[in-house]
């Protein structure tokens, strides 16, 4: 899998960055959960103003759960094992990660199911497995 590759739009001639945009997000979410993820994360972590509702959210569930939480861990291309981080930490934070995006018109395609759910569990498990 190789980020910067998705990340690429074939043809630059009259493309805007909106659909350069939009064209790596559909890339993307072909990989199923993992990618649906990648595009929260990414979003999340787009702009400033996404990262302060991002933490209104998790600060109010930091409150609740008494316990410190940390900004979504983005995937790259040259960290090795960056996605399993980006998952593990989903995982950890899947109900305020759940949370922001049902506010979020424009992660309403990403919104993550409680298969992909299932499924970020299961290669987080084999991911466990290879480690032992």
């Amino acid at each position: 899998l190789n980020v910067k590759e998705l990340e690429e739009y074939p043809a630059t001639a009259g493309v805007t960055e909106e659909e350069k945009r939009e064209y790596a997000k559909k890339k993307w979410r072909s990989f199923g959960a993992v990618g649906k993820l990648h595009n929260v994360v990414k979003y999340i972590r787009g702009s400033p103003q996404r990262r302060e509702a991002y933490s209104i959210v998790r600060d109010e569930l930091e409150k609740k759960a008494q316990k410190k939480l940390k900004v979504p861990v983005m995937d790259n291309d040259t960290r090795w094992g960056s996605i399993m981080d980006m998952i593990e930490y989903a995982l950890e934070n899947q109900v305020h990660l759940d949370m922001y995006c049902r506010n979020e018109k424009d992660l309403e395609l990403d919104q993550l199911t409680e298969q992909d759910w299932v499924d970020l569990k299961t290669v987080h498990c084999y991911k466990f497995n290879l480690t032992r």
